[in-house]
C-alpha cells in the first residue's frame, strides 16, 4: 500500500508540475526585466549600449521598417537592408533595455552547428534534400561570420575565428550511438569526410587531457566569436554611414502594436511611431507582441559562466592546456600564433550522461593581438555554460513546482542548483586545472579581475517544432489587420519596398542562435526587398544555395497548426 500511495503522490506531483508549466508557457512573457545580470561579453560596455535613450532624443514620426530588438537578428536586418536596399531607406530599431543586451550578449559564442546529431531524424522528417539542405545552411554560418567581420573591419575585435570543435562523450552507449550517426551523415554528405576524427579514451586522455572517465571524442571544424562586439561594431558603423536614415533606441521597448489606415502604430514610452513594417526579431519574448505565437516559440533560461583557470593572470596555466598536439591547421586560424596556441583554437560540446538533451559547452577565450584596445585583454577564460537539467532536481526547482527554467523569463537570477554544478563540474571533466577560486564575480565583476567565476543567465527561445520562424505572420498570429490607406493619413514612403505592409518574425533558434540567427535574417530582409524568398529568386553572385533560407524554416499557417509544443514538454 505505501509504494502505491508513493506512486500516487509522484504521478500528482508530476501533474502539478506540468500544469504550472503550461500556465507559464500560456502566459505572456512580458518586457524584458529592468535589472538583469551582468553578462562577461558586456565589460565594458559598448559606446552605444545607451543610444538614443536620453529623452531629448525623440522617435522619428515614421519609418519604413521598424525592427524590435537589437541583437544580431535585428542587426543583420537593419545592415542588409541599409547596405542593400533604395537609398533613403528609413529604419528604426528599438531594444527594450541596453543595445545588444539580450541573448546575443548572453550566450557562449559558439558557432558549433549541431550536425550528425540531428541529420537521421531531420531526414526522417523532411526528406534527404532538405536535412542535407539544413546542415549546409548550419555550416555555411562560420564563412558567413568570417566574411562580415573582414568586411566591417572587426575581425580582432569580434574575435572571430575558426577552432577544432569535440564531442566529448562519458556515456559509452551514447558514445556508439553517435559512431553510427556520424557514419550515416558522412555517408550521405561526403564532401564533410575530410573535417571529422573519432578519438578513443585513450586518445581523449592524451590529446584534451579529459578524465579517465571518458569513453570518447567526435571532432571536427567549428567556430567562435565575441558576439557583443560583432554586433555593436557593425551597429556603429550603420549609425555613422546612414546618419539620416537610421535611428536606435535603448531603452525604448515597444509596449503595444495597432493597425489602421495601411500601416502600424508602435506605441513606445518615448511616443508613437507609424511604419510600414514591423520586424519581431525578440526571439524568447516574440508572443508578447505576438500572442498567436504562445505555445509556438517558448522561453527558456539557460546559464553561461566565466572561468579562470589558476594563474591565469600570468598565463602561466600548466603546460597541459597551453600546448596545442592536434591544432586545426594554423593557417586557418584568424588570430595570429602566440606562444600560447591553445588558447582560443578549441571548443567543446561535453555529454556526461547518456541523454542528448543532457549537454554542456565550452570554449576559451584567445590571447589577442598585442595593443588590442579599448577592449580589454583576456586572461584565457574558460567560457562554460549548459547544466540546464539540473535545475529539474535542484532544490528551489522543486519548491517553485519543478522545471524551473521553462518559460522563465528572469535573466537576473540563477537557479542556485545549476550555479553550484557549473562551477564544479570542469574538473570532473578535465581536471582540478580548469577553473579557479568559487567566488561569485556577481553583477559588478570586471573580466580582468583575477581568480573569479562570473555567472549569468539568459534566454533561449525554444521553437515548438525546434526549427526556426522566418518570414511574413499573417494578421490571425498577429491580431492586427491592415485596412486600406486613406489619403489623409501620414504619408509614407512606401514605395521605397516593394514587398506589401506586414509585419514579420525571425526567431525560435532553439538554443542554437549562432548557427540560425544571421542567414535567417538576411534571408527575412531579403523577402522585404523581394530579393530572396517569397518569390523564390536565386541567390546573389557568388552565394551558395545552400546559403538560402531552408523551406523547412519558413513560416507558414500549416506548419504553425502542426507544431505541437507539448511534443517539446514530454506530452500531447
Amino acid at each position: 500500500m505505501g509504494g502505491i500511495l508513493s506512486r500516487a503522490r509522484l504521478v500528482l506531483r508530476v501533474s502539478r508540475e506540468y500544469s504550472e508549466v503550461l500556465r507559464r508557457v500560456d502566459a505572456s512573457p512580458g518586457l524584458p526585466i529592468a535589472a538583469p545580470s551582468s553578462p562577461y561579453w558586456t565589460v565594458p560596455p559598448s559606446p552605444i549600449a545607451e543610444h538614443g535613450a536620453a529623452e531629448d532624443k525623440p522617435l522619428p514620426s515614421h519609418a519604413d521598417v521598424v525592427i524590435i530588438g537589437s541583437g544580431i537578428t535585428g542587426t543583420c536586418v537593419a545592415r542588409t537592408l541599409l547596405d542593400e536596399g533604395p537609398e533613403g531607406l528609413k529604419v528604426v530599431m528599438l531594444d527594450a533595455r541596453a543595445i545588444c543586451s539580450g541573448a546575443t550578449a548572453r550566450n557562449g559564442g559558439h558557432i558549433t552547428p549541431a550536425l550528425y546529431h540531428d541529420y537521421t531524424a531531420l531526414r526522417k522528417e523532411l526528406g534527404a534534400e532538405a536535412a542535407e539542405h539544413i546542415m549546409r545552411f548550419r555550416l555555411a554560418h562560420l564563412n558567413e561570420f568570417l566574411m562580415v567581420a573582414d568586411e566591417e573591419g572587426l575581425l580582432d575585435g569580434s574575435q572571430c575565428r575558426e577552432v577544432q570543435t569535440y564531442d566529448v562523450f562519458f556515456d559509452d552507449p551514447l558514445f556508439h550511438e553517435a559512431k553510427a550517426l556520424l557514419r550515416k551523415y558522412l555517408s550521405e554528405l561526403n564532401s564533410e569526410r575530410g573535417f571529422w576524427k573519432i578519438l578513443s579514451r585513450e586518445t581523449a586522455m592524451k590529446e584534451i587531457h579529459a578524465s579517465d572517465r571518458v569513453a570518447g571524442v567526435i571532432t571536427t571544424r567549428a567556430g567562435a566569436i565575441h558576439p557583443y562586439r560583432f554586433v555593436t561594431g557593425i551597429l556603429e558603423r550603420l549609425l555613422t554611414r546612414y546618419s539620416e536614415s537610421f535611428s536606435l533606441f535603448s531603452y525604448t521597448p515597444c509596449v503595444e502594436i495597432s493597425a489602421t489606415n495601411g500601416s502600424y502604430l508602435i506605441n513606445t514610452p518615448k511616443g508613437i511611431l507609424r511604419t510600414s513594417h514591423v520586424v519581431h526579431a525578440t526571439n524568447a519574448w516574440s508572443s508578447h507582441l505576438l500572442e498567436g505565437m504562445r505555445r509556438k516559440i517558448m522561453p527558456m533560461r539557460a546559464t553561461m559562466s566565466a572561468q579562470l583557470p589558476k594563474s591565469s593572470t600570468k598565463l602561466d596555466v600548466p603546460p597541459a592546456y597551453t600546448t596545442n598536439p592536434n591544432p586545426l591547421t594554423e593557417a586557418s586560424l584568424t588570430l595570429p600564433r602566440n606562444p600560447y596556441p591553445w588558447f582560443g583554437t578549441r571548443s567543446f560540446v561535453i555529454y556526461p550522461t547518456a541523454s542528448w538533451t543532457h549537454y554542456d559547452y565550452l570554449t576559451q577565450q584567445p590571447t589577442p593581438p598585442s595593443g588590442m584596445r579599448p577592449y580589454p585583454h583576456p586572461h584565457a577564460e574558460f567560457m562554460y555554460g549548459g547544466g540546464v537539467n539540473h535545475a529539474y532536481t535542484s532544490p528551489a526547482a522543486i519548491g517553485a513546482g519543478g522545471h524551473s527554467e521553462i518559460a522563465c523569463t528572469d535573466d537576473g537570477s540563477i537557479d542556485l542548483g545549476v550555479r553550484a554544478y557549473l562551477g564544479g563540474s570542469l574538473g570532473a571533466y578535465f581536471g582540478s586545472e580548469f577553473g579557479a577560486s568559487a567566488q561569485d564575480g556577481g553583477s559588478s565583476s570586471e573580466p580582468e579581475e583575477p581568480a573569479k567565476k562570473h555567472f549569468w543567465t539568459g534566454l533561449e527561445g525554444i521553437s515548438a517544432d525546434g526549427r526556426p520562424w522566418v518570414g511574413r505572420l499573417p494578421h490571425e498570429i498577429t491580431g492586427r489587420k491592415l485596412g486600406r490607406q486613406v489619403a489623409k493619413a501620414v504619408p509614407l514612403a512606401t514605395s521605397t519596398l516593394p514587398a506589401a505592409p506586414g509585419e514579420w518574425i525571425c526567431a525560435g533558434y532553439t538554443g542554437e542562435g549562432m548557427v540560425h540567427a544571421w542567414l535567417c535574417a538576411k534571408a527575412m530582409a531579403r523577402m522585404l526587398l523581394r530579393t530572396e524568398g517569397e518569390d523564390r529568386a536565386e541567390p546573389k553572385g557568388g552565394e551558395s544555395k545552400f546559403e538560402r533560407l531552408p523551406d523547412a524554416y519558413r513560416f507558414s499557417m500549416k506548419r504553425w497548426k502542426a507544431a505541437k509544443m507539448g511534443d517539446k514538454l514530454g506530452k500531447d
